[in-house]
């Protein structure tokens, strides 16, 4: 056990030695104990340990973290929480088990940035939107929920976001080329939700054509 214990908190992606040691002991107990009781760890915990379990297939420990989530209301998840879900590994937000997290993670979505165009009217909202990974954004774009006043504003904040994303630095180990082909990727994906039927003329006519995204 106590080399497995070592093995965890070499890999894991946190920089603090007492909260590897933390997480990496919960994730012991939790793995022998009939029903794994994550209920007091904190956020940033549950999700350490939720990355765990999933990596090292834990389902009875991935099973207790998910339903902790799921069980926290809108207001009281983290924004930081909220983001690391979307960066959770590509396909978590369709597997079945993570629907409730993604249900209250789209809640707060919509509890902060639901108005598109009072996001717009608020500079910390605003960057609030800008800095989404592009599945949240993606959801909320695709939330019928979502208000907003014409289709012209979606697409800006595509474009914003867009703009946003191109002045990031690529992670580690993936070359530029690749990092931007992934970025116009997810916003070409963005772009498939917006009616351009529903766009204005006069945005049409003369601010579509000079966006980068057109």
């Amino acid at each position: 056990l106590l080399l497995l214990l070592l093995l965890l908190l070499l890999l894991l992606p946190i920089h603090d030695p007492a909260g590897q040691l933390a997480v990496g002991e919960l994730l012991l107990q939790c793995m022998y104990a009939a029903r794994p009781d994550v209920s007091a760890c904190s956020q940033a915990q549950l999700l350490q340990l939720l990355l765990l379990a999933d990596r090292y297939d834990v389902p009875k420990v991935l099973a207790a973290v998910l339903e902790v989530f799921a069980g926290i209301a809108p207001a009281d998840l983290e924004w930081c929480t909220l983001q690391a879900l979307y960066c959770l590994p590509a396909g978590g937000s369709g597997v079945e088990a993570y629907q409730g997290v993604f249900a209250a993670a789209g809640d707060k979505l919509q509890d902060e940035l639901g108005d598109l165009e009072l996001t717009w009217a608020d500079k910390q909202k605003l960057q609030l939107l800008l800095s989404l990974p592009q599945p949240a954004l993606l959801q909320l774009l695709q939330d019928p929920r979502t208000r907003v006043a014409s289709e012209n504003t979606v697409f800006c904040s595509i474009g914003r976001w867009w703009q946003q994303q191109e002045q990031q630095h690529q992670p580690a180990g993936v070359s530029c080329a690749d990092w931007q082909a992934r970025q116009w990727q997810g916003a070409q994906e963005l772009l498939q939700l917006v009616r351009m039927q529903h766009c204005t003329p006069l945005f049409v006519s003369t601010l579509l054509p000079g966006s980068p995204l057109a």
